[in-house]
């Protein structure tokens, strides 16, 4: 897994993130520069939006989640409570609830393993 400093697509050091503007949304490149001989050298891996994927998060408009930037660091937490609230609403099957117990009960072992 890359590091802080580190390109969430390639994994090399990361020597700025660009934002560039296209509309009303925002997309971040993290920018490559480096030195071979004289020459400067670019590159960019693009990283996501700034805020939302608005097409993936259209698709998923009946689960409730927002699919977030990449750079977003509370996303994962914001996807399990949505998540959760999709659950109130009733609107899984008896397998898909019998998944979901499942998945519960192994979070609340990791969960308690790392408490100690």
């Amino acid at each position: 897994m890359p590091d802080a400093d580190s390109c969430l697509r390639c994994g090399q050091p990361v020597s700025y993130i660009d934002r560039r503007t296209v509309g009303n949304n925002t997309y971040l490149y993290a920018v490559h520069v480096w030195r071979e001989g004289r020459r400067r050298r670019v590159r960019r891996c693009y990283l996501g939006p700034e805020s939302s994927y608005i097409n993936v998060t259209r698709m998923h408009e009946d689960e409730g989640l927002i699919f977030k930037g990449p750079l977003s660091e509370d996303r994962a937490l914001e996807y399990l409570i949505a998540i959760k609230d999709y659950l109130k609403r009733g609107k899984l099957n008896g397998k898909g609830r019998k998944i979901v117990a499942d998945i519960v009960s192994e979070l609340s072992e990791i969960i308690a393993e790392a408490g100690q």
